[in-house]
């Protein structure tokens, strides 16, 4: 019976279609099952010069995107990681209106409609998930900014990282 039930289970989470926001074990099978995704900063190990590369990289490519000073980003997870609080400071720099994380305030702002009009500006929820998988020298970042997400690779070499390829832009 024991053999049925994991083979039942195992057929469940294959069929369910899940598209985990990280790629890597426990984690990843953790989130299929609870339905919740994981955001944030899987990249343990990354260091704070390579995580403010990659920042800045991502706020260039949203700056093509969306305007800055027209642009409220609502950050809808906490950013107290290395990359997180990178992004955020470089958003600013750029001149993002942004409004960080606060979670008695996260059902009130996150979960409404992805993108919303405030006084002829855009309000965007924005998540982002960095990683970088096991004995590897790749990152990649994905962010989710109202129903778009964009991804991008990275490779470390040396000292520093440097794109894979272009930016993946996919619309939800």
């Amino acid at each position: 019976m024991g053999k049925l039930t994991l083979s039942f289970l195992l057929l469940l989470i294959g069929l369910s279609g899940c598209a985990s926001n990280y790629s890597g074990g426990f984690s990843s099978l953790l989130t299929c099952l609870t339905g919740c995704p994981a955001y944030g900063n899987f990249a343990t190990n990354a260091s704070i010069a390579n995580s403010n590369r990659i920042a800045r990289d991502v706020a260039d490519r949203l700056a093509l995107l969306y305007l800055p000073a027209s642009t409220r980003f609502n950050i809808c997870q906490e950013t107290t990681d290395a990359f997180g609080n990178a992004l955020v400071r470089v958003l600013r720099d750029k001149g993002y209106a942004v409004f960080e994380f606060h979670p008695e305030a996260e059902s009130q702002v996150c979960k409404k409609s992805s993108s919303k009009a405030i006084n002829k500006a855009v309000d965007l929820d924005l998540r982002y998930v960095f990683d970088r998988p096991d004995n590897t020298n790749f990152y990649r970042v994905m962010v989710k900014v109202g129903g778009q997400l964009l991804i991008r690779a990275y490779v470390e070499q040396g000292t520093t990282v440097l794109p894979v390829g272009a930016w993946v832009r996919r619309e939800e």
